[in-house]
């Protein structure tokens, strides 16, 4: 009985290790999802200097998001997003539509670059609508699991975006840039009359 309750004891000790680990480790898992599918996905080096996760209240920061362009154009970055900070409901979590209390991003900054083909913000949406498209279709592995449900959706109730600024160049300017500064931009109930809005949109 003695052995029994000790390895009980064992494995009862290497679950909640387990689970301290990952809770104390969520910010680099986010920091290290975000940096490969987002790369993945804009066909850009995407890199995020600091995630802060808050499970319990559904608060999360993230500092220092920035999206690099494409090959092909010469600007150091397509977005640079600044500090982010999101907060969830968290009671939306286990349903199939996730509520979003407010998403504010502050001090973004989009340099639009036009190339030969168009410019870097529409090679990024291609890149993004072609990703999406592999978990969409039902050649892709995510679909066609017997276990995948239903896709998550997300209603952001608030959105607002402040002290942004946005440049454009091109190539005769041979990756400088010129610009100037944005308004305070806010938007509501972003997919709430559709249900609300896939990832990919």
């Amino acid at each position: 009985m003695k052995k029994v309750l000790m390895g009980f004891g064992l494995v009862l000790i290497l679950i909640v290790g387990g689970v301290v680990f990952l809770y104390s480790n969520l910010g680099d898992i986010i920091k290290e999802a975000v940096e490969r599918f987002g790369s993945e996905a804009t066909q850009a080096t995407v890199s995020l200097d600091n995630v802060d996760l808050d499970v319990t209240s559904g608060k999360t920061a993230l500092q220092g998001f920035v999206v690099g362009n494409p090959s092909g154009f010469k600007s150091d970055n397509a977005f640079e997003l600044g500090n982010i900070a999101v907060q969830v409901d968290t009671s939306s979590l286990e349903s199939e539509t996730v509520i979003v209390n407010s998403l504010v991003i502050n001090g973004p900054k989009v340099t639009y670059e036009l190339g030969d083909g168009g410019s870097n913000v529409d090679a990024i949406k291609r890149n993004v609508d072609t990703y999406a498209k592999q978990f969409s279709s039902g050649d892709s592995a995510a679909s066609s699991s017997e276990d995948s449900g239903p896709q998550k959706k997300m209603i952001i109730e608030r959105l607002t975006i402040t002290d942004g600024r946005i440049n454009v160049s091109a190539p005769f300017l041979d990756g400088k840039s010129l610009g100037a500064s944005l308004p305070t931009i806010t938007l509501t109930d972003i997919g709430k009359d559709s249900g609300g809005a896939s990832p990919a949109d």
